[in-house]
């Protein structure tokens, strides 16, 4: 069944043509990622297909009886609005299920104000709310975005066991890779549908290059002939056909071949770090009942590169910010090295002005740039390294997407040379190229490099050693990625839960045997079998516990708490008759 049909629809802003005459469809369940890079129009087309705007041209249909739910990527609520406010029309079916949604993106006071929540705060809201009414047909905007790396798997569990269609726009590759089946790919205006998961598009997108390459290669060695053919006696040109001009100048134009037609590809100049580079002995940092950091000692040495994970709230950011000395500790020390040059791409420090133009944004900072012995780059050459063609640099900046806001920030970043580059969720709204690109640069980054991100390919990319974020003021170290890291901790909870299965039941007291007492053969093989029993209820009691704070089906909750309730009534009796037999004795 056909859920959405789109058919030859085209949108322009001014003398900018961001997609014309596209035409594509998505069937019931279907779960599709639209791909593009940041500009092209991604954000555009779906506000186009969910009726925020309107298409200069072309239709867009649904299916009949549908119900439509949409995530933006900057979500806006009206001024003074409280959460509860938001829920004030559902049933009491829903409230159970807001209840849980909101409690799974730790917004749990339905009393504030969405004037007092942050920009992610706001948009794990909005993703909350649209996920609570369950929709046939779900469109998402970036929904990763301020996400916890645990938030980022609950939901791609969530969206892979759920029966919804989907299209969303999305940069996280492990997100994709796990969740659609399909990806459309906007290239250059013309929109490509692959029928398979993120690695099957790389893998048809590398095919489509080489194809391309391979035919410019071709044109190119029938150019060499036709031109010499152009450059003939001037007796000979007289006697050219027009029709062979025009196919020489058609030639020309298809033999080009632009791979991409900006890279980013450049090495920093950044000055050599010294023997001491940061030390942090014996730092804390609180906010009232709230522990960020606890008696933390660290020395940093030269190249390494670390990952900071932990649920949203517990101090990442606060850290980096104690760091570069934004934020003062409360006690201990942080010295910085007299040859440290800290680079800080902040989650939330844009900082763009929006009336002037991308080159002159660049240049405030440096208009010619040295990058080595034999590289020297003018601000112009860096625009174009970072996808920023030469007739975009007149541009004022409030013409950019968000996603080449954050591209502009953090070159402007970069030109500084730092040798000590902290970036703070830099994958926010960047495209997968530019994402492949900065993953590159960092790969050969002779630096220190600390990385906040829940993008976890691209963690997996750039860092070989996390500091773990468990909560209450308490960093762990470990030596590896994000996947080593989850590899290892899956490992550790199996473990954990193994070793307690094999333990006597919890919760139940020996009573004193009576003497001269003992057990039949049947009843031994009872008491036995009542200690295994318990133990088995007791994980099963556990498992549904924990699954109660997560499940989002009204019925799947009816079920679970139905169950809990066998549980404890089961282990009440046999405890009890357990106790029967242990006073027996064996």
């Amino acid at each position: 069944m056909n859920y959405l049909s789109v058919k030859s629809i085209s949108k322009s802003y001014g003398i900018k043509t961001l997609f014309a005459d596209v035409t594509f469809g998505v069937e019931k369940g279907d779960k599709t990622a639209l791909i593009a890079t940041n500009g092209s129009g991604k954000s555009t087309m779906l506000k186009i297909l969910v009726g925020k705007e309107s298409p200069d041209s072309g239709v867009v249909t649904y299916a009949n009886d549908i119900k439509v739910g949409y995530l933006e990527q900057l979500p806006v609520y009206p001024p003074g609005t409280l959460i509860a406010d938001l829920l004030e029309d559902l049933n009491e079916e829903q409230h159970l299920k807001a209840k849980q949604y909101l409690t799974r993106f730790a917004l749990n006071d339905l009393s504030r104000s969405v004037d007092e929540l942050s920009g992610g705060q706001v948009k794990r809201l909005a993703l909350a709310l649209v996920l609570l009414h369950e929709p046939d047909f779900l469109i998402l905007d970036e929904p990763t975005n301020h996400l916890d790396v645990e938030m980022v798997e609950w939901l791609e569990k969530f969206l892979t066991q759920s029966n919804m269609t989907l299209l969303m726009v999305t940069h996280d590759r492990y997100f994709l890779d796990r969740v659609c089946n399909k990806i459309f790919e906007l290239y250059q205006g013309v929109m490509y549908t692959h029928n398979g998961n993120f690695d099957y598009y790389v893998q048809k997108s590398r095919e489509r290059e080489e194809v391309k390459r391979a035919t410019a290669e071709r044109n190119s060695q029938l150019l060499k002939y036709e031109l010499e053919w152009m450059r003939s006696t001037p007796q000979a040109r007289t006697g050219k056909s027009k029709s062979r001009i025009d196919a020489f100048y058609d030639l020309k134009e298809r033999a080009k071949y632009h791979e991409e037609d900006n890279k980013l590809e450049f090495g920093l100049n950044m000055q050599r770090l010294g023997g001491k580079i940061l030390e942090m002995s014996n730092v804390s940092k609180s906010y009232g009942e709230l522990n960020v950091l606890r008696d933390f000692d660290y020395v940093f040495k030269r190249g390494e590169r670390i990952g900071l994970i932990g649920k949203n709230g517990v101090g990442k950011s606060t850290f980096l910010n104690l760091i570069t000395g934004s934020v003062l500790p409360d006690h201990g020390r942080i010295k910085t090295g007299e040859t440290v040059t800290y680079g800080y791409y902040r989650q939330e420090g844009i900082h763009l002005e929006e009336d002037k133009t991308i080159i002159d944004t660049l240049r405030d900072i440096a208009e010619v740039v040295n990058y080595g012995k034999d590289k020297v780059y003018t601000a112009d050459q860096l625009l174009a390294h970072f996808m920023f063609p030469h007739k975009m640099h007149r541009q004022p900046v409030s013409l950019l997407s968000g996603g080449e806001k954050r591209r502009l920030y953090l070159l402007t970043i970069l030109v500084q040379n730092p040798n000590f580059l902290i970036l703070d969720e830099p994958t926010n709204d960047l495209d997968l190229l530019t994402l492949q690109k900065l993953e590159d640069f960092l790969q050969g980054y002779k630096g220190c490099l600390l990385v906040v991100s829940h993008d976890r390919f691209f963690m997996d990319q750039v860092v070989d050693q996390l500091f773990v974020f468990q909560g209450d003021g308490n960093i762990k170290g470990f030596m590896g990625n994000y996947s080593q890291y989850k590899e290892w901790l899956d490992a550790k909870q199996k473990e954990e839960r193994k070793e307690k299965a094999e333990q006597k039941p919890q919760g139940i007291k020996p009573v004193k045997q009576r003497e001269k007492v003992k057990r039949s053969f049947k009843e031994q093989r009872e008491y036995e079998q009542l200690v295994k029993e318990i133990a088995a209820l007791e994980d099963e009691k556990q498992a549904v516990e924990s699954a109660l704070n997560t499940e989002t089906e009204y019925q799947s909750l009816q079920k679970l708490g139905n169950r809990l309730q066998e549980i404890k009534d089961l282990l009440d009796e046999k405890e009890l008759r357990w106790l029967e037999l242990d006073e027996i004795g064996g």
